[in-house]
């Protein structure tokens, strides 16, 4: 049996928050002027990527073996040469936010519905709050014991994922009801990552090494994968829901390519040079972008190539979010900065400068306009990325 496939491979910290009680305000930042609220409807639309990326399977000795192309995973002397370091463009314009929520603690994960509609925010404390993003106002917010480390929405824009410590909470987006709860992990998970056939739930912790996939509609492990797991701190789908990616750190600093549907290992990536924090498959599913640690790193999905390999001024690069049309990169800093670079060629297009501390979580609206981001000085904030 023949699939066409040929690809190659190429972080969320937890802390302690609180969320402030309703009703949460709104404000625009503006130099000189006076504050104003932005747009009381974003008129967001959402397209679906509908691309499936192609390998190949061989027969060798009675045995299924999975073939790569021969440019992927060949090891060169660190930094890698593979393609060259490009350099920040000096000339990207700075930004300030036009809204901001804030909130009583650290936000630690945020996720936007597939409709523009609804803000998702998760906090340390073991709050999440829905927020209507017409107008900014909270919609609900449900609290838990334990401290809540990642927050996901389900591709049909029906279910809250969440997690808090070594479980998994799922609530209904509408009205923020507990429908159900994963339980497996016998230490705190790390991230999580929702498959888009809306069923499958995949979530990965660095402490008990660890990844388990999970059937949404009866509470159920599909499978705990142990072997070739590292501390693994990110992971990633797959438009298509096929695969997906897994970042770690510590002596691993490996990127791991996963057949999801068998699920199995396929490919570990030579040692990056230095912790992946954040892993990212654009949306049309043609590239692989990754945070390892000052450097932002692209591989395409296919062929295995190393795109781009840009050196950061700031020492560690955070949290990552693509643009709906996969052309432009958010990145994260621990100085509270946002960078946005064009992923085809690294030019530094955009920074963003208004938190302080570490940005944890970014999201982009579904139509590109907007971008989101949470962070340790317990705030929100809203940019507007395009007119």
């Amino acid at each position: 049996m023949e699939r066409k496939f040929l690809i190659a491979l190429f972080a969320g910290a937890s802390l302690v928050a609180a969320l402030i009680v309703p009703p949460l305000t709104s404000r625009a930042i503006a130099q000189g002027a006076a504050a104003k609220p932005i747009a009381t409807s974003l008129n967001l639309l959402h397209k679906s990527p509908n691309l499936i990326p192609k390998q190949t399977k061989d027969r060798v000795g009675g045995k299924d073996e999975w073939k790569f192309s021969p440019f992927p995973f060949t090891r060169s002397p660190f930094p890698f040469t593979q393609s060259p370091l490009t350099p920040i463009a000096q000339s990207g314009g700075r930004q300030t936010p036009i809204g901001e929520l804030t909130f009583t603690g650290v936000v630690t994960s945020i996720a936007i519905s597939p409709d523009g509609q609804t803000l998702v925010v998760a906090t340390g404390d073991g709050k999440i709050t829905a927020i209507a993003l017409d107008d900014l106002q909270q919609i609900y917010t449900e609290s838990f014991a334990g401290k809540l480390d990642a927050v996901a929405i389900s591709a049909d824009g029906e279910i809250i994922a969440a997690a808090i410590g070594e479980e998994i909470v799922l609530l209904r987006l509408e009205d923020g009801d507990r429908i159900g709860t994963l339980r497996g992990h016998v230490s705190d998970i790390s991230a999580i990552a929702m498959a888009p056939d809306n069923q499958t739930l995949v979530s990965v912790s660095s402490s008990d090494r660890t990844i388990r996939l999970w059937d949404l509609e009866d509470e159920s492990e599909i499978e705990v994968l142990g072997e070739n797991v590292g501390l693994e701190i990110t992971v990633a789908y797959s438009p298509d829901g096929q695969f997906f990616v897994t970042g770690s750190i510590a002596e691993d600093r490996t990127i791991k390519l996963w057949d999801a549907k068998t699920p199995q290992w396929l490919k570990t990536s030579p040692q990056q040079p230095g912790f992946i924090y954040d892993i990212a498959i654009t949306p049309d599913g043609r590239k692989i972008v990754a945070a390892v640690r000052n450097f932002l790193k692209v591989w395409d999905f296919e062929g295995g190539e190393e795109l781009l390999s840009v050196k950061s001024a700031q020492l560690d690069l955070n949290a990552i979010a693509i643009s709906p049309d996969s052309r432009t990169v958010a990145i994260a800093t621990k100085e509270g900065t946002i960078k946005l670079w064009n992923i085809a060629t690294g030019q530094l297009l955009q920074t963003l400068s208004g938190h302080r501390g570490w940005v944890l979580s970014l999201a982009f609206s579904p139509d590109g306009r907007y971008l989101y981001s949470g962070a340790e000085d317990k705030t929100v904030k809203i940019w507007q990325i395009a007119p």
